[in-house]
């Protein structure tokens, strides 16, 4: 919905009512459905909080609930009670759901008494406690209970989500957890300097490109955001923009993204890649789905990152539920004047 955020709960209830479904239920099963073979008990929630979600992978006969009743629906004093119970009946690990909000209220019930896994669902997924997708986060799990990985800590951050949706990124550290030590799992969010020339090539590079789209799809971050700006428009960092016949319309949802495409055969999409992390499409710009799905990746779509901030990625991630058609194995992203650099995609869950 472009709302940067759902730790004010009239922001969910208006996604709800305007038809936009959970999602953390659905994602919760696909990781805990990598661990049917191992042994084992299953502590969880009633309902909505992991009884639901351990029932659609399968693994009811090792599921056992804990004495707790948690509100309709939970806040986070259900999240931090619920994994201090768990942690009294002595659990190997805790696994939670969730985005920032979630990983902050786990920081407060369990500190490093116990190893935790984030399964990444949510707008805000920084923080470096969470496995880069719900499969990464089941193979880590089975790998950790195997005893084949070490332990590591992993940094959680947050931002508040007024700050974030004004354009703002100031990430605050509140602390570190216990996390299993694995590539699978995502690094934290951080802030590459500003590089001017290379933001200035690869506007050059691209600008006849712009020039030939009646529908410009601007993507959030700091590198589109000088694009717009060099094309004559000012865009908040956090925000996804459409630019349609030289008009502009700001922050932009997956509702009005479906309208202003709807007949439009030649659309341009232009993203980078989040800022320290590997993700191009599934944190926080869910609003570019309608429009990636409306075009050709070879053709319609520019990836942009000036060369530190792709420096050390090893491959561009994509995580959405739906999974999306034509995407190619690896993508070319540009990276100043005539530069480009071939990065290998990741598409977990088509």
């Amino acid at each position: 919905m472009g709302r940067k955020g759902t730790d004010d709960p009239e922001t969910v209830k208006e996604a709800l009512k305007r038809g936009l479904r959970k999602r953390a239920i659905e994602r919760a099963a696909r990781a805990l459905g990598l661990v049917r073979d191992l042994e084992g008990i299953i502590y969880t929630v009633k309902g909505e909080m992991g009884e639901i979600s351990v029932k659609l992978a399968g693994l009811s006969h090792r599921m056992a609930l804990i004495a707790y009743e948690p509100s309709r629906p939970s806040t986070r004093e259900d999240t931090i009670f619920s994994a201090r119970e768990m942690l009294r009946l002595g659990i190997d690990v805790l696994v939670f759901v969730g985005g920032d909000g979630t990983a902050r209220d786990i920081l407060e019930a369990v500190c490093h008494e116990v190893v935790v896994l984030g399964v990444p669902s949510g707008v805000k997924v920084f923080s470096s406690v969470f496995a880069q997708t719900p499969e990464d986060a089941g193979r880590i799990l089975r790998e950790y209970l195997r005893g084949n990985l070490d332990e590591t800590v992993g940094e959680v951050v947050d931002i508040p989500e007024e700050e974030y949706r004004k354009g703002g990124f100031s990430p605050k550290i509140l602390g570190t957890m216990r996390i299993p030590k694995s590539l699978l799992v995502q690094g934290s969010k951080s802030m590459t300097p500003i590089d001017e020339d290379s933001l200035e090539g690869i506007y050059r590079y691209i600008e006849p490109k712009l020039s030939s789209y009646d529908v410009i799809v601007l993507g959030p971050g700091r590198t589109v955001s000088y694009v717009a700006k060099k094309m004559g428009y000012e865009k908040n960092p956090s925000t996804v923009d459409v630019v349609v016949d030289g008009r502009q319309y700001r922050d932009v949802d997956s509702f009005l993204m479906e309208s202003l495409i709807e007949g439009r055969n030649r659309v341009l999409v232009v993203i980078t890649p989040i800022g320290g992390t590997s993700f191009l499409l599934g944190r926080g710009n869910h609003q570019l789905i309608p429009a990636i799905r409306r075009v050709d990746w070879n053709r319609d779509v520019l990836i942009i990152a000036t060369p530190k901030k792709i420096e050390y990625v090893r491959e561009l991630v994509i995580d959405v539920d739906d999974g999306l058609k034509g995407v190619p194995e690896y993508l070319r992203v540009i990276t100043g004047y005539k530069e480009e650099k071939i990065v290998r995609l990741k598409v977990p869950h088509e």
